[in-house]
């Protein structure tokens, strides 16, 4: 299955030059229908440029503080933890972070994924 999702131009060619190999969002609804083996179409939002990564795993966690301390990600530990909070929080509110919880989604680049 192919799920669509929209990134800024920042995170989206971090992931292009396969930098970025987790993405992190909401465990919302939408999210939950997310399985290993999954494709993910990822649109840059300014130039509206796409690639496709796979999903190797899922990591759901009650906090983006949790996600943190909990994933083992070089691209996320780059980041000193209160900035990856207050980034994580200027996307997504403490209430919906409360509600849904956070998911990390590791992901890997396709061969040819640009579109």
């Amino acid at each position: 299955m192919t799920h669509k999702m929209h990134l800024k131009e920042k995170p989206f060619d971090a992931i292009k030059c396969g930098e970025k190999d987790v993405e992190i969002r909401l465990n919302d609804p939408k999210r939950k229908k997310l399985k290993v083996g999954d494709q993910v179409e990822f649109t840059n939002e300014e130039t509206g440029e796409k690639l496709i990564v796979e999903v190797e795993g899922l990591h759901p966690f009650e906090t983006f503080e949790h996600l943190y301390e909990g994933l083992d990600s070089k691209y996320i530990k780059k980041f000193r933890k209160d900035h990856f909070i207050i980034a994580c929080h200027t996307i997504y509110s403490k209430e919906k972070e409360e509600k849904h919880g956070a998911l990390g989604i590791e992901i890997k680049l396709h061969g040819d994924e640009s579109l």
